[in-house]
């Protein structure tokens, strides 16, 4: 009966990663796929990013939603070479192989051995483990599979016979044949030949004192055992040993069993009597010849080699060759088993960070950081940010690439974190970030932040850069009372007047205001007033209005776009009530950028030479998109000795919007908790039954509604306007409150999708794809980029990059959406800028231009999984 033998802990198995240099004599019999395949499990994640400008000149960005591919298991395997053997009658012999798992997911095999037909005996194997791969079993018991073994991983075992022939010259054939667990139809056998002989029976075994090291370590000591189990002795054993590239032999350090710890010359000559043993540096080669090896005996010989500096991580699989006189015939370059020396790999790596000199507030500004992997293998490195200094509001985004070619950084190992995918040794991974500054900031800098990496060999190796912004300026504007920006030049406010009017009560003044954006971007700025230099409220000497209006007459509640040293005339109309104080009023006029925070102002005065009244404020400025609304947040304030409203008097409370189609609705805040909610009633007059009494206050709100179609930057001045009638005495002046609302459009919007190419029709998806994504499989990727806003899209340029894992693939070779990467607009192919060759890696750039608002471009192109 069969019996499986425990295993033993994982390390004690000959367990190594795939060589990395070629196994003398050992040519490839198993299973196993062209070039290294990814792992089972990986992630492909991928996600496009597009760069264009709004309708207001401003550069804006875009990312697609990302899409994830995990591959899926795909079992292949390396059964190496087969065995033939010499042996005297009745003797046992032992066939040493090693199976590899040359797949991408963890998987064991099925091991058997089995006597042929058509040849002379039967040897009766069995199959038993070699733990230590020395090519001697372990044990008695038979085995019936290998343990599970990772992608890479081998496996050591012994095909054991008995050489049951009568004659010399007879043999029998063993067929040796392993199957994955996995997939049972991937399969590999080897045929092992046992001749019978009645001379001389050597066999050479190799082993090494140690299983694993680092590059650059040692010494390690290799034995060959040598026996002969045959009925005469066996004359001029020869075993060459070719050290493979990385083995370093180390000087005199031969020895021999027979000579013990007498070293042996590495020349030709001046061996102990019975052994010439030599290194030849030409070819290095250890080699040792036996005089005699008797029968029924044994003997061994070693030496010592250093690992080089700089190994790629993987197996180095040594197999030396003899060959002998049986006493009868030369038994020729016979393979020994062959010994595994794993080379590990320790993660090192350099991190350099980038100082950026200046940039403007509300822009991107990119910071490329430089990694070099400075190991001995492939390197995965993950990526993270430490909080930092830039201003309140700075968003971050991990690029791949340089400007011009970046796209959003992914995870690739399924850790959630992102990384940069596999990194060669030797080879340069540009990290970029991308800093998108806010529009105004408290301070102009320096400002730093900190990028961590983490190797992914080794995680405990971790570097940072650091990235520095030495400053960042904002807009700035400069507000005069003349064209020549002299009157009011500078920051202001000033300490007196600089322009003063005389006015009448009842009157209305016009002072005449120049806005120049002295700022590096385009800005448009609101235009406000108030009876302080603090703005709060924006509240005007009591009774006073202040209109802004352009020469044509129009309300301007905003500059409107101003380019980068542009200038805008306003006109400042001023009402002067009939109640106004005498003597001096003073006016604050104040432009403000929403986009930078840009400010000045300016004191302007008017010389003005009643019982019941109301104020009503701040003026108000906010966006909308088309088809939706935005709030403004007023307060009616009683300022007079009387009560006003309720049973008092009629407050009426009444709208208008200056351009067509645009809506507004006043809600009254019956909660007190100064947010527009359900509770909050729609009113026309101030109501209650006490109304507003003498210096108390209610809060009003206007929502205002932007008509679906409007044009982008469209600007609705909305008045609310509260007029009082009846009560004691005169009654109070009509008092207005200005709503500025700026039409904006909306973003573009890119949506990523992804299918397997079967050969059949694609079916596009935004899903992860879990279901048939093996090495070799080629994935479509769709984009469908559209312009949701109300304004042209200009400059438009879609990249996307080529993810970890993959290769590009140009499908069936055509300009169309299963062929080359290019895109549509749903009449003309357009290539990719810089097309890639297939089976390349790299970035793909589509220049799109002008997007119109509501087109929509396509763009498509393909990927192997590798």
């Amino acid at each position: 009966m069969s019996l499986i033998k425990p295993f033993k802990n994982k390390p004690a198995f000959r367990l190594a990663v795939l060589a990395a240099a070629t196994v003398v004599m050992g040519c490839g019999f198993g299973m196993k796929p062209a070039h290294a395949i990814t792992k089972a499990g990986s992630t492909i994640n991928n996600q496009a990013i597009g760069v264009y400008s709004d309708g207001s000149d401003v550069s804006r960005n875009v990312t697609s939603n990302s899409v994830q591919t995990v591959v899926q298991p795909v079992a292949f395997l390396d059964l190496g070479a087969p065995g033939t053997k010499n042996a005297t009658i009745a003797s046992t012999v032992n066939f040493t192989h090693t199976i590899t798992n040359t797949g991408n997911d963890t998987d064991y095999f099925t091991l058997s051995a089995i006597d042929q037909t058509g040849d002379d005996f039967n040897a009766l194997p069995t199959v038993r483990a070699d733990d230590n791969g020395d090519g001697i079993p372990d044990g008695v018991l038979p085995i019936l599979r290998t343990p599970s073994l990772a992608p890479g991983e081998s496996y050591s075992f012994v095909v054991t016979g008995v050489a049951a022939g009568l004659l010399s010259g007879q043999n029998a054939k063993i067929l040796v044949r392993a199957t994955s667990h996995f997939d049972s139809a991937v399969t590999s056998t080897n045929l092992d030949t046992i001749n019978i002989t009645t001379g001389a029976q050597v066999s050479v075994v190799k082993s090494i004192d140690k299983a694993s090291g680092a590059p650059g370590s040692g010494p390690y000591t290799y034995t060959l055992t040598y026996s002969n189990a045959g009925n005469s002795a066996a004359t001029n054993l020869t075993i060459n040993d070719l050290l493979l590239p990385g083995l370093s032999y180390i000087p005199g350090s031969g020895r021999w069993s027979t000579s013990g710890a007498t070293p042996l010359t590495d020349a030709v000559a001046g061996d102990p009597s019975g052994i010439n043993y030599s290194y030849g540096t030409l070819t290095p080669t250890v080699s040792a010849v036996i005089a005699s090896v008797p029968a029924n005996s044994t003997g061994r010989f070693t030496f010592q080699v250093n690992l080089d500096n700089n190994l790629l991580p993987g197996l180095l699989g040594n197999v030396a060759l003899y060959s002998y006189n049986d006493g009868l015939n030369l038994i020729n370059l016979t393979p020994t088993n062959t010994v595994n020396l794993s080379i590990t790999q320790l993660g090192s790596f350099s991190f350099a960070g980038a100082t950026i000199p200046s940039a403007s507030l509300g822009s991107n500004v990119d910071f490329p950081n430089v990694i070099t992997n400075t190991s001995t293998g492939n390197d995965t490195f993950d990526i993270t940010l430490a909080p930092g200094t830039f201003p309140l509001g700075t968003t971050f985004q991990l690029m791949r690439g340089t400007t011009g070619n970046l796209v959003p950084m992914t995870d690739t190992n399924g850790n959630g974190i992102p990384d940069t995918g596999p990194v060669a040794p030797g080879a340069n991974f540009t990290v970029t970030l991308r800093a998108s500054l806010p529009t105004a900031s408290l301070t102009s800098g320096p400002f730093s932040i900190t990028k961590i990496a983490t190797s992914s060999v080794s995680p405990l190796v971790i570097h940072t850069a650091t990235d520095t912004l030495t400053s960042a300026s904002g807009g700035s504007v400069d507000l005069t009372n003349d064209a020549a920006g002299n009157l009011g030049a500078g920051a202001g406010p000033e300490a007196t007047p600089v322009t003063l009017l005389n006015a009448n009560i009842g009157s209305t003044q016009r002072f005449t205001l120049y806005v120049k954006n002295t700022g590096t971007i385009p800005d448009s700025f609101a235009l406000l007033a108030s009876a302080t230099t603090s703005f709060a409220g924006l509240e005007l000497p009591s009774g006073f209005t202040v209109v802004f209006k352009n020469d044509a007459g129009g309300i301007m509640t905003n500059t409107g776009l101003i380019p980068a040293g542009g200038t805008v005339k306003v006109n400042a109309d001023v009402f002067v009530p009939l109640t106004a104080a005498l003597g001096q009023q003073n006016i604050y006029f104040r432009v403000l950028s929403l986009l930078t925070g840009a400010t000045d102002t300016k004191l302007d005065a008017i010389n003005v030479g009643g019982l019941r009244s109301l104020a009503l404020g701040p003026n108000g400025v906010g966006q909308a998109y088309p088809g939706n609304a935005t709030v403004f947040t007023h307060t009616l304030t009683n300022t007079g000795v009387l009560g006003e409203g309720g049973l008092l008097s009629n407050i009426a409370l009444s709208t208008t919007n200056s351009q067509s189609g645009f809506s507004s609705v006043v809600y009254r805040d019956a909660n007190g908790n100064g947010t527009l909610d359900e509770s909050d009633p729609v009113v026309t007059e101030f109501s209650g039954l006490l109304g507003l009494l003498p210096g108390t206050s209610a809060t009003l709100f206007v929502k205002v509604y932007a008509p679906a179609g409007t044009d982008l930057g469209t600007v609705n001045a909305t008045t609310l306007t509260a007029t009082t009638t009846g009560g004691v005495g005169t009654v109070p002046a009509v008092v207005t409150v200005l709503d500025s609302t700026t039409v904006i459009a909306g973003q573009i919007r890119m949506e990523k999708s992804q299918a397997l190419s079967t050969g059949g029709a694609l079916t596009y998806s935004v899903n992860r794809i879990t279901t048939g994504a093996k090495p070799g499989a080629v994935i479509r990727y769709r984009i469908i980029a559209t312009n949701t806003g109300t304004g042209p899209a200009t400059g438009f340029v879609i990249t996307d990059a080529i993810p970890a894992f993959t290769a590009y693939d140009q499908g069936d070779g055509t300009q169309t959406g299963v062929g080359v990467a290019g895109w549509t607009d749903g009449t003309t192919f357009h290539l990719a800028d810089t097309p890639l060759a297939n089976g390349a890696t790299g970035t793909l750039n589509f220049t799109i231009g002008t997007l119109a608002p509501g087109q929509s471009v396509t763009i498509t192109f393909g990927v192997k999984i590798q």
